[in-house]
Parts: structure tokens; C-alpha cells; sequence
């Protein structure tokens, strides 16, 4: 009888020094790189990116149909507008090798060229597809001189770790489609 309640202290203990009840916490990461699309020589400032209220948090949120899950114990290690915006900005970067790409945050001088991107969703389950519906404007003059809606998924594993990669992936192809627009653009 000794042994039985030993044994069960002792796995209530691994139990109770596995879930420590600390969130983990995820980024977008690095671009991990990108084609060069053109080297002409622009200035663009990219704006902030607009995101819907449901996924604007610090848990990251998954969906399945009309279910909207606010994971508590994973979490953005910041806002995700900044990240994504970041990570757009890298993506513009590597594919735009003339160009000088920053926020419009950025106190200096305003650029060619001005993208806004409004995502409308980002929605996806762990594990499944993570899916992104975006819009895009680029602003020359201050006239809109391109708008695209664009829709991009991509298959995520079965981690949060794996559904933020997704997510990373998916600003690539909107920073790829970007690029193609703005290397297209006269000045």
C-alpha cells in the first residue's frame, strides 16, 4: 500500500512540474528569405497593418467554423499588427534589394511609395490550415495607384509553435505580391 501511494505522489508531482502554468510565448520569426524581385531604386513606407479585434490579443486565436479559441497558455510575445508589419517589411526588403523599405511610424522623409494592408481574417486551427483574407493598397502621390484583395493558407502542424510559422508564411506571400506590385509601379 506504501509503494501505491509513493507511486501516486510521485506522478502528481511530475504532473503538478509539467504544466507550471506559465503561458508560452511565439513570434513570427525571421523572413526566412525571399527571391530578389528588383533592385530599382524606390523609397516605401509601409503603414500599420489593420487587424480584425478577435485575433488583436495576447492569446493566439484559432477557429473551427463559428468557434473562436482564445488559447490561454500560448501567446503572441507582442501585439500582432507590429509583428506582421515587421515581417512585411523584412519580406519587401529581401525582394526589393534598391529600395529603401521602413514604417511610416518612422520620423524622416516620406517615401515613393505607401502600403496599407487591411487583414480582414486570419483564421486557422492547430493542426489544419491557417488562412489569411487580405487587402493591399499602394499609395503613390497620395493616390491609391494599386489596390488587391489577395487570399493566401498554408498547412501548419500540429503546435502553436507551427501555427505562428504558418502565419509567418503567409505574410511572405503578401510581402511577395507587394513586391511584384511595386516593382511594376513608374514613377
Amino acid at each position: 500500500m506504501t509503494k501505491y501511494i509513493a507511486l501516486a505522489c510521485g506522478l502528481l508531482l511530475c504532473a503538478c512540474a509539467r504544466n507550471s502554468g506559465e503561458p508560452a510565448y511565439y513570434t513570427l520569426g525571421d523572413n526566412p528569405g525571399g527571391t530578389a524581385i528588383s533592385a530599382k531604386k524606390m523609397s516605401v513606407d509601409v503603414g500599420r497593418i489593420k487587424i480584425p479585434e478577435y485575433i488583436d490579443r495576447p492569446q493566439m486565436v484559432t477557429t473551427s467554423g463559428v468557434n473562436v479559441n482564445m488559447v490561454q497558455e500560448h501567446r503572441w510575445a507582442e501585439g500582432l499588427s507590429p509583428m506582421i508589419q515587421r515581417r512585411l517589411i523584412s519580406g519587401l526588403r529581401k525582394r526589393l534589394t534598391g529600395a529603401s523599405v521602413k514604417s511610416s511610424d518612422f520620423v524622416g522623409e516620406v517615401g515613393d511609395y505607401a502600403v496599407f494592408v487591411e487583414v480582414y481574417s486570419l483564421d486557422g486551427a492547430v493542426p489544419g490550415t491557417v488562412r489569411m483574407d487580405a487587402m493591399y493598397s499602394i499609395m503613390a502621390d497620395g493616390n491609391a495607384a494599386r489596390t488587391r484583395r489577395v487570399e493566401y493558407s498554408a498547412e501548419c502542424g500540429d503546435s502553436y509553435a507551427d501555427y505562428a510559422a504558418g502565419i509567418g508564411t503567409l505574410v511572405d506571400d503578401l510581402a511577395r505580391s507587394i513586391s511584384r506590385d511595386l516593382d511594376k509601379m513608374e514613377k
